[in-house]
């Protein structure tokens, strides 16, 4: 374990490498402490050299339970195709990392494993990769997490995937493409601009929530997919706040005609798959399909429509 107390801690080092598996990186502070090089108050680095490391916050005096954030600067996660990060804490003690940065191989998984507890949270501004091929990008663990922008390396497509009893908060404009697939706790976009990529969304299993404060947070070309038990809040600030998808299951149970589910207005849904925010019931979510559907709908009615004329001539 390499324990730093106060901001100077590491001293004039440029970077810290945790370079085995066992490697321990801990943070530790009896105030709002930002880990700087002693020679310029530059944050430091810290690099991934092993597949798995942990980084832990904790306040220095024993017994201290006043919220407090430990912050550090970029972290680079590790190169190999499949590599975790854990995030360990307590006493209301939170962590603050800067630009979290990818592996460089091709495709793979990379976990973000949060299990800062006691009231403490883990905040990543961004997450950006450079690698190719298909790759997937987990969050788990029972902490909470916030993230801003996630960008994919061009057109090789990353998907999300959130599972623990945690709450992952996606505060940015994302761009990957690929789907967002949630297992357990929930996943929330913020109000101001945080969306889930523009891929499908799916919630896999019961007493798991999506909650979604902007209205912007889905791509109107994607598809919404709720399993039974699960919850959809719509916590946007205005009435007219609408979220639109291509089509919409709840429960096994497809939408894919023109629908707005709104309160009170729920087609036959459970009011169990939905939650509106609290007083004033405000915002709706709309099924707006392709124009192609709604062709061929429109193509099937015209169909039997003519064979009803033949059968009544």
């Amino acid at each position: 374990m390499l324990a730093g107390i106060g901001a100077n801690a590491f001293g004039s080092t440029s970077n810290i490498t945790l370079s085995s598996s066992t490697s321990v990186l801990s943070l530790r502070g009896d105030s709002n402490t930002s880990f700087v090089r002693a020679s310029d108050s530059v944050n430091y680095t810290v690099s991934m050299g092993a597949t798995t490391a942990t980084i832990n916050v904790d306040q220095a005096t024993t017994g201290g339970t006043t919220a407090k954030t430990m912050s550090i600067g970029t972290l680079a996660l590790f190169a190999a195709t499949t590599n975790q990060t854990n995030f360990t804490g307590a006493n209301n003690t939170s962590l603050s990392v800067g630009a979290v940065t990818g592996g460089t191989s091709t495709g793979g998984t990379e976990t973000i494993q949060n299990s800062i507890s006691g009231g403490g949270s883990l905040s990543l501004a961004s997450f950006s990769t450079t690698r190719t091929g298909t790759q997937v990008l987990a969050f788990t663990g029972n902490g909470d997490t916030s993230v801003g922008a996630i960008t994919q390396n061009g057109s090789n497509v990353m998907a999300l995937t959130k599972s623990g009893s945690g709450t992952l908060i996606l505060s940015g404009s994302n761009n990957y493409a690929g789907s967002t697939t949630v297992s357990a706790g929930t996943l929330k976009t913020a109000s101001a601009g945080g969306n889930v990529g523009t891929g499908n969304v799916v919630v896999t299993t019961s007493s798991t929530v999506l909650e979604l404060d902007n209205p912007n947070s889905i791509n109107d070309a994607s598809t919404l997919n709720l399993a039974a038990g699960t919850t959809l809040y719509l916590n946007f600030s205005t009435a007219s706040g609408t979220e639109s998808v291509r089509t919409a299951t709840f429960g096994g149970v497809l939408f894919n005609t023109p629908t707005v589910f709104s309160f009170g207005n729920l087609h036959g849904v459970s009011s169990s798959f939905f939650q509106f925010q609290s007083g004033t019931n405000q915002g709706s979510l709309t099924v707006v399909p392709e124009p192609a559907s709604l062709g061929l709908a429109s193509l099937g009615a015209t169909t039997l429509l003519m064979r009803r004329r033949r059968r009544a001539i």
